[in-house]
């Protein structure tokens, strides 16, 4: 993942450190070619999604915790011990603000996507990597003090998404969320002020989810290659177009 500084001078993107098994954020010049200039630590190991906050200079960091190399795919290295955290990192000079580990609210969480909202805090969503017979919810919130809240999830909804959050986004107002789950084969709209799901739409490998133009309205994809519109006041999805053109999307949407 990537995110733009505030003058869109600057792109800071999520890399590893195959060799000391350490995160890192490095740092593009996106007016000469996107030509490297730099990294800082993202304090974590497995860095997944990054976002630039409000106040346009801190970075919050999904680190995900899991250690993978190259020279074996994609194989999982390190869950017996593994330690996901969510960072703040000023990006003026590359300090660490603040590391939250979340082993203290849920145990086997792999945070990946975060949305920010205006007020300046952060619902992030995980990927569970323990057994299904004890999987805690999947979404939580994260204060501008550190503090974690996980959102109330029906276990129902738990064990319909099978431990698999796709990805996720904030209103413009910071009421309202939407988590996407293609193992699920749903969305689901999160009241922020009240950490609770209020909404469950089907919707058959639900993938990219982002804001839309209208304040109650978002924009989804799902891996059959549907764009639909989900509106938070409404008893269903609108479908926006179909699959003419056999286009498979994958967990990831960004509005520009």
């Amino acid at each position: 993942h990537g995110a733009f500084s505030a003058n869109g001078h600057l792109l800071y993107t999520t890399e590893n450190d195959f060799g000391g098994a350490r995160g890192v954020i490095g740092v593009r010049d996106a007016t000469d070619g996107y030509r490297w200039i730099g990294e800082f630590p993202s304090a974590g190991v497995g860095p997944h999604d990054l976002t630039l906050m409000p106040d346009d200079r801190t970075l919050v960091i999904a680190n995900g915790g899991i250690e993978t190399h190259p020279a074996t795919g994609r194989r999982k290295l390190n869950l017996a011990d593994m330690a996901s955290n969510l960072t703040r990192i000023d990006t003026r000079h590359g300090d660490v603000r603040q590391a939250r580990d979340v082993r203290d609210v849920a145990q086997k969480l792999s945070l990946r996507h975060l949305a920010p909202t205006p007020q300046g805090t952060v619902v992030f969503a995980a990927q569970y990597q323990g057994p299904r017979s004890s999987m805690p919810s999947l979404v939580g919130i994260l204060q501008a003090d550190g503090n974690v809240t996980m959102i109330d999830m029906p276990k129902r909804l738990i064990q319909r998404m099978r431990g698999y959050v796709t990805s996720v986004a904030c209103d413009r107002e910071g009421r309202h969320a939407v988590v996407t789950s293609a193992r699920g084969n749903c969305c689901a709209i999160v009241d922020i002020a009240g950490r609770k799901v209020v909404t469950v739409y089907e919707l058959p490998d639900a993938s990219g989810i982002a804001v839309g133009r209208e304040n109650a309205g978002f924009v989804a994809t799902s891996g059959t290659g549907h764009v639909v519109h989900v509106d938070r006041r409404a008893d269903r999805l609108a479908t926006r177009s179909q699959n003419e053109h056999n286009v498979l999307y994958d967990n990831h949407l960004a509005r520009i």
